[in-house]
């Protein structure tokens, strides 16, 4: 199964302004850094709890018949498009053959046998704004940023990258993998 990113998120759950205030900055001077680092946090906390937060639109693709229905980012907030390829070739099926279930998955009352390709577009995140996102997600984008933008010269990749309390922050959102 491959995923793609179609529509990045059209905000970020932390502003500038919010940075700047935590940061006790007042001028504009590295804004872009700032951001860049909001940007760079952002997508380290969806990675560390496997999860996008802000709306994003998705494509999920799988060439092979899957064992289970399952959408590979969390969470769903809705199923937007579904395409079927066979031997008839391919058709885009109508809403009433395709539901979201919970926890991502979903059912389709079309066959899949045959199956050469299946696509579904989905959007997920928690909502559109950042007030959809739980604060203390909010809270450890802030605290990876800030900490970033504080100590340059880390290595993002080195243990202290990351800000203490950040680890207990996340813990409660991190998507298991499934068995």
């Amino acid at each position: 199964m491959q995923r793609i990113l179609l529509e990045g998120p059209l905000s970020e759950p932390v502003t500038l302004a919010e940075a700047k205030a935590h940061l006790r900055l007042e001028t504009a001077a590295e804004d872009d850094l700032l951001s860049a680092h909001l940007v760079a946090a952002r997508v380290a906390v969806e990675c560390d709890i496997r999860k996008v937060m802000i709306a994003q639109e998705w494509r999920a693709v799988w060439t092979e018949r899957p064992e289970k229905l399952r959408l590979p980012i969390p969470p769903v907030l809705s199923l937007d498009a579904v395409r079927l390829e066979n031997a008839a070739g391919e058709r885009l099926l109508q809403p009433a053959e395709f539901a979201l279930r919970a926890g991502g998955e979903v059912a389709l009352t079309a066959s899949l046998a045959g199956m050469k390709r299946l696509e579904i577009d989905f959007t997920a995140g928690f909502g559109e704004a950042a007030e959809a996102v739980p604060a203390p997600l909010r809270q450890a984008v802030l605290m990876r940023a800030a900490h970033w933008f504080e100590n340059r010269g880390l290595a993002l990749d080195s243990e202290q990258a990351i800000p203490p309390g950040y680890e207990r922050l996340i813990s409660p959102y991190r998507e298991l993998v499934p068995a």
